[in-house]
């Protein structure tokens, strides 16, 4: 596993991913553009966030662009703290439990139960903190990869990713973090503390790679190393070109 490795994650925004997701040091990430594709659980309409709420995501919301619990674009400077997400049986080219432009993300869990994904994300932040947030993965298949939590210019601490069935191929990471398209930002974003849980030889990682924490462009003066940390119930292999810790089949 690379701690703080340099690549695109899956799908962290809202544009077409095809090969970049492959690519080291992949284009810069754009602000969060609402799409007449996505299926939102709650949109903010002020300031006062999303805190303690749950939703369900089913069959019925099949086919959507991107599946989101609860969402706050700017001019909303919300917090989304503390919700849940459960999707099952569900289809889409992702799905993201929280999105914000410049609120904190923090102690949101998006659970997955069944269905097929390009990819899963428990909370993203432009600006703000994405803390503690975590992706639970009963089931379902995702071509794209896992990612815990991510953000832009803030800190990515504390997120997890816990793997006890489903099919995931691409990118598996507990934190993310691009400060490349924020010059006017400061570009001191961190992700640290993030962890990978693989709890169960059931599920099918023969086609992913394994991180901590993942950066597009590394930080100014962020921490992109410390504390990322891989648990895992199996045997692994590393491949010695990349460095990268895989589930042995």
């Amino acid at each position: 596993m690379q701690t703080g490795a340099s690549r695109k994650p899956p799908r962290f925004r809202r544009n077409s991913l095809s090969a970049a997701i492959i690519a080291i040091g992949a284009m810069a990430l754009p602000p969060l553009i609402a799409s007449a594709a996505d299926i939102i659980g709650r949109e903010a309409s002020d300031d006062s966030g999303f805190s303690g709420q749950s939703h369900t995501f089913t069959s019925a919301d099949s086919g959507a662009d991107e599946l989101i619990g609860f969402r706050s674009l700017l001019p909303y400077t919300g917090n989304l703290t503390n919700n849940t997400i459960t999707v099952s049986n569900s289809t889409g080219s992702g799905v993201a439990g929280v999105e914000t432009d410049s609120g904190n993300a923090s102690g949101n869990r998006l659970i997955i139960n069944s269905g097929a994904y390009g990819y899963a994300q428990a909370a993203i932040s432009l600006s703000g903190n994405a803390t503690g947030n975590a992706v639970i993965i009963n089931g379902g298949t995702f071509s794209e990869g896992v990612i815990g939590a991510g953000t832009n210019d803030g800190v990515a601490s504390g997120n997890t990713v816990t793997i006890l069935g489903g099919a995931i191929s691409g990118i598996i990471a507990g934190g993310y973090i691009d400060v490349s398209d924020n010059t006017n930002l400061g570009g001191s974003g961190s992700a640290i503390n993030n962890t990978v849980n693989i709890e169960s030889n059931a599920a099918d990682l023969s086609n992913a790679d394994l991180y901590g924490a993942l950066y597009a462009a590394a930080p100014s003066s962020g921490d992109i190393f410390t504390g990322n940390t891989l648990n895992c119930c199996g045997a692994l292999k590393t491949d010695h070109k990349t460095g990268v810790m895989r589930v042995q089949n």
